[in-house]
Parts: C-alpha cells; sequence; structure tokens
C-alpha cells in the first residue's frame, strides 16, 4: 500500500499526515454528531415546549370560553 521507494523520513511523514488527516476526520465526525445529537434535541424541545403552550392555550380559551357564555 505504502511504497518503500521514499526516503524512510519521508513515507513516515506521510504516514503520520494521514494518520493525523484520519484522526482530524474521525474527532470532525465525533463533533458533528454531537452537533446534530444536540440540535435534535433542542428540536424535540421547541416541539414540546410549542404543543405544550398550544395545549395550555387551548385549554386557557376553553376556560375563558365556558366561562364567559355559561
Amino acid at each position: 500500500q505504502y511504497d518503500c521507494t521514499y526516503s524512510g523520513k519521508f513515507s513516515y511523514a506521510n504516514l503520520s499526515y494521514k494518520a493525523f488527516k484520519n484522526l482530524i476526520f474521525m474527532v470532525n465526525i465525533y463533533f458533528m454528531k454531537i452537533y446534530m445529537f444536540e440540535k435534535k434535541l433542542e428540536k424535540r424541545w421547541l416541539r414540546n415546549m410549542m404543543s405544550n403552550a398550544s395545549k395550555l392555550g387551548g385549554f386557557i380559551s376553553r376556560v375563558l370560553v365556558t366561562h364567559l357564555f355559561f
């Protein structure tokens, strides 16, 4: 896989560079996963809050309507 015709130093540098790139890639994926997960949680939390608010609003409006008209 790796060309051994390079001088040892250069191939070692190339290898370490590849390893470094892979590491950076892995770290990026890891942070992206965390970020996406937090975004998902945030969205879910927002949606829950919105549905709760609408439920609460519906309840309040129902109470107001029943108290005003009955």
